[in-house]
């Protein structure tokens, strides 16, 4: 066991030496500044939430639990009425559905249309914005710079992790979570208006 941790204490200051030496810090920069979209042709990626998956499968969570207190509360109801169910566990099966489904709703509502990807074609303004809507299903938009309003949200108490990029021509209010990777900064605030 001290040979496993050893290794890996110099595993891990080898790793952080390498990351820290400018030449593999502007390899991956490079790297990411030239990434092109797979979806997209001809558009890159400016913008990325790491944790998009995450936000997706909480919204696809709120969905499912949806769909089980629809379909759990008739029928234990149902069973319950046709005296095949004891009253105390169609009731305890009715109100776990239903209490489940609330809190993914609760929970949700903080991961209702949050920016997954942006992506920009180049020496055009056009862009392409990948959010996570109501179910957990992505939806892209395609538009253009001008039809895109960034509010910073200020708060002098505490730091707001979304700030909102309102689309006034599709009534969309999107959330863009201020601490997600921007791949190409120069795009990202000409997008914003910076």
């Amino acid at each position: 066991m001290a040979l496993l941790l050893n290794n890996c204490k110099k595993l891990s200051l080898c790793s952080m030496q390498l990351l820290r030496s400018s030449s593999a810090a502007s390899q991956i920069i490079a790297r990411h500044s030239s990434y092109e979209s797979k979806m997209f042709p001809g558009y890159n990626v400016i913008y990325c939430l790491d944790s998009i998956r995450s936000v997706c499968m909480i919204n696809r969570l709120k969905r499912n639990s949806t769909i089980i207190a629809g379909v759990a509360l008739p029928a234990s109801y149902g069973l319950e009425a046709m005296s095949y169910l004891p009253f105390e566990i169609a009731a305890t099966f009715m109100l776990s559905a239903f209490s489940l489904s609330v809190f993914f709703h609760s929970v949700g509502y903080f991961c209702n249309n949050v920016v997954g990807f942006i992506y920009a074609k180049k020496n055009t303004d056009d862009i392409v914005i990948s959010y996570v809507g109501y179910w957990g299903i992505r939806m892209n938009v395609q538009t253009t710079i001008s039809d895109v309003d960034y509010i910073e949200t200020k708060n002098y108490v505490v730091t707001s992790l979304f700030n909102t990029l309102k689309l006034p021509a599709k009534k969309l209010s999107l959330r863009i979570y201020s601490k997600g990777t921007i791949i190409d900064e120069g795009e990202f605030y000409r997008l914003l208006g910076i």
